[in-house]
């Protein structure tokens, strides 16, 4: 993934390698349970994406956010990335 580009774009692109799933192109999805009846997403993709996003992004996801289900849909996970994102450029 190219180093331009912003962590939405870049989040994007994982979850679109992941899951199959492009959230820019289908906003309607993007406050979905990722684990929900809808997009049913396994939990194997969820581990691969916590990863890929820590390594493309060079922000550790914090632990509590997981263990809080806060790690849930495409919106939740823009708003902890952003949040780590300020938190490391302090």
């Amino acid at each position: 993934m190219g180093k331009n580009k912003g962590n939405k774009d870049k989040i994007n692109d994982i979850f679109r390698l992941r899951t199959g799933i492009d959230f820019e192109k289908n906003p309607d999805l993007q406050s979905e349970k990722l684990m929900g009846i809808k997009l049913n997403v396994p939990v194997r993709a969820l581990v691969l994406l916590l990863l890929d996003i820590e390594r493309e992004t060079g922000i550790k996801i914090p632990e509590e956010e997981v263990l809080n289900n806060k790690f849930d849909s495409y919106i939740h996970i823009l708003q902890i990335v952003e949040a780590a994102g300020e938190y490391k450029n302090r």
